[in-house]
């Protein structure tokens, strides 16, 4: 039962993580970080690995940084 609600759970992670982030008004990707909270790199513009928790949209360098956040 454990590993059904495991399997679960981490279906419902990677679903609401398949966000992509839309253009803001401006033309721009604007993202809640400026930094990956993993490897510490500066955000960039074109990062198609992304999440949308709360509300803000978060870019990571890596799915692994994403998997990890």
């Amino acid at each position: 039962m454990k590993k059904i609600i495991a399997i679960a759970f981490a279906i419902t992670a990677i679903l609401s993580c398949q966000n992509q982030p839309k253009p803001a008004a401006d033309g721009h990707v604007h993202f809640a970080n400026k930094t990956d909270y993993i490897c510490g790199m500066e955000v960039q513009a074109d990062w198609t690995d992304t999440c949308t928790y709360k509300g803000n949209t978060y870019a990571f360098a890596q799915q692994a940084a994403k998997r990890n956040f």
